[in-house]
């Protein structure tokens, strides 16, 4: 009986001694995997930095210069810059809308 025990306690030992080997593994991992976690915690926070920098630092814009005024027949509308197509098409239209009420006046 007296064997048994003491075998036992061998065991015990044993097992509690693969326990604490375990539980310095885990810990050494733990170790490691907070090290690359902090590390990709700074990465983040020095590229957060960098971009508030770049923010910050970026040129500003020059403020708009002053347009030169334009005959009516050059500004297209709503702000759009025409082809050169689309500004014989309206030189054509407004030759012929115009001419239309002269022949209208002419007649009557």
């Amino acid at each position: 009986r007296r064997m048994d025990a003491q075998r036992e306690l061998q065991r015990l030992e044993a097992s509690s001694q693969a326990m604490q080997d375990e539980l310095r593994d885990a810990t050494t991992k733990l170790e490691k995997e907070q090290s690359m976690l902090d590390m990709v915690k700074s990465d983040h926070d020095a590229y957060r930095l960098r971009i508030n920098l770049n923010q910050i630092n970026r040129k500003k814009p020059r403020s708009p210069r002053p347009k030169r005024s334009k005959s009516p027949g050059q500004v297209p509308a709503r702000g759009r810059k025409q082809s050169p197509k689309q500004k014989l098409a309206a030189a054509k239209e407004l030759s012929t809308s115009s001419a239309l009420p002269k022949e209208l006046s002419t007649s009557s």
